[in-house]
């Protein structure tokens, strides 16, 4: 019937916590906060309803998917059954907020071992005990947390006086009490002054501390520890043989106890009334409270019911562990798939960018040979052009000294015919002369010779061998000339041929046998047929040519 309710109980928050927007995350973990709070409150004055309010702390957390309000809502819980005496719930619910805890929060697990150390002090399992609240202590060093370290001592305390070591024990619980008076934790320096009053030594000044323990619980209404603390008293009364009294404050604790069902408060009174009832000789009660300490004990300490939440624990901690390193393997697999695929990538492209400049390399190699090589041609054809235009130059400089040479020839050879034609005809006109005072036979031999000189001057082509000299001279010159002019005369070529090599008009005539206005009138015809201006000069045209 319970576990129905709390189905539904869940079903309807889960129902009405759909579709919650972010926003409303803070509200809920006010909530949780709030029921935690209430559940503190009410531990030891109302551990029934302190379950309550840490059940509807942890739905409301779970809701919130915040882990550290999920432990903090488990602490309530385990508290709250372990007043109740449920020792098999209070483990569950602190073995699970350790395993749920956050790494990074070390309050938290501080807190949470303390709780398991009660648990196990409470059980009798001091070895455990130990190792739980020093590595709480651990934690509280760390986070130099005064309240929390003088927890851990108290727990140490008990666990000191259930292994039967008062004096170590006695030490712990003052070191504790006094930094929770140094606090002003009125709250724990009752716990402390109750602790000290489980010891045996000193009867008298461990009541003066269950007394003071009594009110500043009472001021706080915190029945739980209140019954614990009238138990403590009866103690003390028992060991000052004062059994009246001890059964007295017993009575008081089993009434509050009972009322708030704490099952462990109730154990330890049936087990002081035993003591009280035996001391006194009534066996048959001693018997009685005895049997019902045994009835409790056997649900409320069921060693079974323990080991098997502790085997649960470790099966659930190993299936957690076995789960994270499946999960692990995986991870370090994939990342080593990637870490290969980076090398591999990382190859690549290592391959490819010196691939790359290999070939940027080369390139720039050959445009460098490609470069020199057009270098050393572009010197070649410019040293080349060089010796051309110099061959070029020299050869135009022999042509010019050959033509200036030539032309010296020429005119000599044109002066020589000259001066030998008129000499000839100087002669010629002597003999004529002398025909007038010449007999008759010499005027006839006159005759004979001049006939002969005139005969020997026509044989004699001097001009046609003059013509020949200044054509092979001109050779090169008539074929271009020809070329673009087809339409010259021999004649005109001879005139150009004459013209090119700087002969005047005068000695063109010479050379011809002419006379300058004729040659002038020969260039004036040629001038014309090659379409030269007025004002252009055929020697330069002939010279370009």
């Amino acid at each position: 019937m319970k576990g129905y309710i709390l189905f539904v109980f869940t079903f309807l928050l889960l129902f009405s916590a759909r579709g919650e927007e972010p926003g409303q995350k803070e509200l809920l973990k006010k909530e949780v906060d709030e029921y935690i709070r209430r559940a503190h409150q009410s531990t030891y004055a109302d551990p029934v309803k302190a379950v309550s309010y840490s059940n509807t702390a942890i739905l409301k957390a779970e809701l919130s998917g915040d882990a550290n309000l999920i432990c903090l809502s488990l602490l309530a819980l385990g508290r709250s059954y372990i007043n109740l005496g449920s020792f098999d719930m209070g483990f569950e619910a602190f073995y699970n907020a350790l395993d749920k805890c956050p790494a990074d929060n070390k309050g938290l697990l501080a807190e949470i071992h303390v709780n398991i150390s009660y648990l196990y002090i409470s059980l009798g399992d001091v070895k455990k005990a130990f190792q739980f609240v020093d590595k709480g202590l651990e934690y509280f060093w760390e986070l130099q947390d005064s309240s929390g370290i003088a927890r851990c001592y108290n727990a140490k305390g008990l666990a000191y006086e259930r292994s039967e070591n008062n004096p170590k024990a006695e030490e712990c619980f003052k070191y504790a009490l006094k930094i929770n008076r140094e606090l002003n934790d009125s709250k724990n320096v009752a716990a402390n002054l109750n602790n000290l009053g489980l010891l045996e030594e000193n009867p008298d000044e461990k009541i003066k501390w269950l007394e003071e323990a009594v009110q500043i619980n009472r001021s706080l209404g915190a029945n739980w520890s209140l019954a614990e603390n009238y138990n403590n008293l009866a103690t003390q009364y028992f060991n000052k043989r004062d059994y009246n009294k001890a059964l007295e404050w017993l009575q008081n604790a089993f009434i509050l106890a009972n009322n708030l069902s704490a099952k462990e408060l109730i154990c330890d009174n049936y087990r002081y009334q035993t003591w009280v009832y035996n001391a006194l000789g009534n066996y048959k009660k001693a018997y009685e409270c005895m049997q019902s300490l045994y009835e409790i004990e056997k649900v409320m300490l069921s060693e079974r019911k323990i080991r098997e939440i502790e085997l649960n624990v470790a099966d659930r901690r190993f299936k957690s562990q076995q789960q994270e390193l499946n999960l692990k393997q995986k991870e370090l697999k994939i990342k080593g798939l990637q870490r290969d695929m980076s090398v591999m990538l990382a190859i690549g492209l290592g391959i490819l960018l010196c691939l790359s400049f290999v070939v940027w390399r080369v390139r720039q190699r050959r445009k460098l040979i490609l470069l020199e090589a057009t270098q050393k041609i572009e010197a070649q054809q410019k040293e080349m052009m060089q010796l051309q235009l110099e061959k070029t130059e020299k050869e135009r400089e022999n042509v010019q000294i050959e033509l200036e040479h030539s032309k010296k020839e020429l005119t000599n050879f044109a002066c020589y015919v000259r001066s030998k034609n008129e000499l000839i005809e100087k002669i010629k006109s002597m003999i004529k002369e002398s025909y007038k005072e010449a007999k008759p036979d010499v005027k006839a031999q006159l005759k004979t010779i001049n006939a002969f000189i005139t005969q020997y001057q026509n044989k004699e082509d001097n001009l046609g061998s003059l013509i020949t000299e200044i054509d092979r001279i001109n050779a090169e010159f008539v074929v271009r000339l020809t070329e673009v002019h087809p339409d010259l005369s021999k004649n005109e070529k001879q005139l150009a041929s004459l013209l090119r090599i700087d002969f005047t008009t005068k000695e063109i005539a010479l050379l011809v046998g002419s006379t300058p206005k004729t040659v002038n009138m020969a260039r004036y015809r040629l001038r014309k047929k090659l379409g030269l201006e007025t004002d252009e000069g055929l020697n330069e045209y002939m010279k370009k040519m």
